[in-house]
């Protein structure tokens, strides 16, 4: 076989074998990526003071579901309305009660006030653990 035919047929083959090669690497890097599964969203708000469930029951489930990739950035909306006719009450604090998530902000910042028959949608920047986790997003919510 001639030198030129042996040097062509080596690049071929090193050709075949970095594409096949990267084409491996990626589908190892995309099995190993961890991610995220969120399966819903639960409420909890703790009421303070003489008056209970003026933003509706202290347990509340829903949310649609969401898979992302672990670390990365979520938005979480709640939409609140005070059904008390009578009194203003106040969003004092909002946590997370889930390991591994981070609330990076919240906005409009609390406390916040919602006045009689008054709504709010308030919005949540959250970041979701670094590794694999399915299961339900908890929040916990005090107001008075």
């Amino acid at each position: 076989m001639k030198t030129e035919y042996k040097v062509l047929l080596g690049i071929i083959i090193a050709g075949v074998l970095v594409i096949a090669g990267s084409n491996i690497a990626e589908q190892i890097i995309k099995q190993t990526t961890p991610i995220v599964q969120i399966t819903g969203v639960n409420l909890e708000i703790e009421y303070t003071g003489n008056y209970t469930a003026y933003f509706g029951p202290s347990s509340q489930s829903g949310g649609n579901s969401l898979n992302t990739t672990a670390g990365s950035t979520i938005f979480d909306t709640l939409r609140l309305t005070n059904y008390d006719p009578l009194h203003t009450h106040s969003i004092n604090q909002i946590a997370l009660d889930t390991p591994g998530f981070t609330l990076l902000s919240i906005s409009p910042s609390l406390p916040y006030s919602v006045s009689p028959g008054g709504s709010v949608t308030i919005t949540l920047v959250i970041r979701v653990p670094n590794t694999n986790y399915i299961g339900s997003l908890n929040i916990i919510m005090v107001a008075s």
